[in-house]
């Protein structure tokens, strides 16, 4: 896949990708993205006497989150072309909390550039010096992006307040909240609280350890869920098979590797919510779907190919091959 074809490469050249920066990183750090979406540039207004810019990006590691991103700057034509722009390079930018949440900032002494899709074509260049290995990373990422955009004929990533985590991902990850999109396996109802069983198709890295049913996917790609509270009317009109997005998530310091979400604050706010299977945060979750199901197609043909020999038979067998 292209996106595994990236990170390896940003492996590589020792870059960062954009789940590891938008957690820790130093004032030099590197970075490539792809723009999802802009908004309108706004003017000098009050005390800041910039223009500014505010956008979301993303990357295979991300995808399809994103994470917002703001620019300064004392002339409005850079911006002009970050909104006409594909794929930014960031040097020497600041990881700032905004409502809660990551935020990039670029000011006048952040270097930068900016390429078209497909050409590569640099179209702002902001005293960004390009390394060795920055032509591949770039061709990496474009492939990466016009993958995705042949799957659906459009942008795929969304603009996300927070990180969709895979279930691989969340043992590792530092955020206090997370976003996750999944497939429901099983839900049980208990009073004030519903466990949601699910999967994305990753593996856990603290699987769950009881008997469950395994007819849809191993037990070691599942991960519990559990919701509390109002929410526990979000998931009235859930069914297993049925996708999912879950908001404002958290890691539980738990064996097995589980998580859950609260919202006794917001109790209008639509935090479980149903998607469709052409949501676009379904794009990877279907394709590793895809390659689970052919795997498994195959094993069943193989195990029926080779049926288990008789008690009789593999004795037999045996003494016979000692003789």
């Amino acid at each position: 896949m292209a996106s595994e074809h990236y990170l390896k490469i940003l492996k590589e050249a020792g870059v960062h990708d954009v789940r590891y920066l938008s957690s820790q990183h130093s004032k030099d750090s590197l970075m490539f993205a792809s723009i999802i979406s802009t908004k309108e540039i706004k003017e000098p207004f009050g005390g800041r006497s910039d223009f500014m810019l505010s956008f979301y990006i993303s990357d295979p590691s991300i995808f399809p989150g994103s994470v917002n991103t703001c620019i300064f700057s004392n002339k409005r034509e850079p911006l002009e072309l970050i909104k006409n722009a594909d794929i930014i390079v960031i040097e020497n930018f600041h990881l700032k909390t905004f409502n809660d949440q990551p935020q990039f900032s670029i000011n006048r002494f952040s270097r930068f550039a900016t390429y078209k899709s497909k050409s590569l074509t640099c179209t702002f260049n902001k005293s960004y010096d390009a390394g060795p290995f920055d032509e591949k990373i770039l061709k990496a990422l474009d492939a990466f992006d016009i993958e995705q955009k042949q799957a659906r004929g459009h942008k795929v990533a969304v603009p996300t307040p927070r990180s969709i985590l895979e279930t691989a991902q969340i043992e590792d990850d530092k955020s206090k909240f997370f976003d996750y999109v999944g497939q429901v396996i099983d839900l049980t109802f208990e009073n004030e609280r519903v466990t949601i069983t699910l999967t994305d198709y990753t593996l856990n890295p603290k699987p769950i350890t009881h008997t469950v049913d395994e007819s849809i996917v191993r037990k070691d790609y599942m991960i519990m869920c559990t919701v509390w509270d109002s929410l526990v009317d979000q998931c009235a009109n859930l069914a297993p098979g049925d996708y999912v997005y879950l908001k404002n998530c958290v890691k539980k310091n738990s064996h097995p590797l589980e998580f859950s979400i609260r919202n006794k604050e917001d109790r209008g706010k639509m935090i479980i919510k149903k998607i469709e299977v052409n949501d676009p945060r379904l794009i990877t979750l279907i394709q590793r779907k895809t390659k689970y199901s052919v795997t498994k197609e195959k094993k069943r043909k193989r195990d029926q190919s080779f049926p288990p020999l008789s008690t009789g038979i593999h004795i037999f067998y045996l003494v016979s091959n000692i003789e």
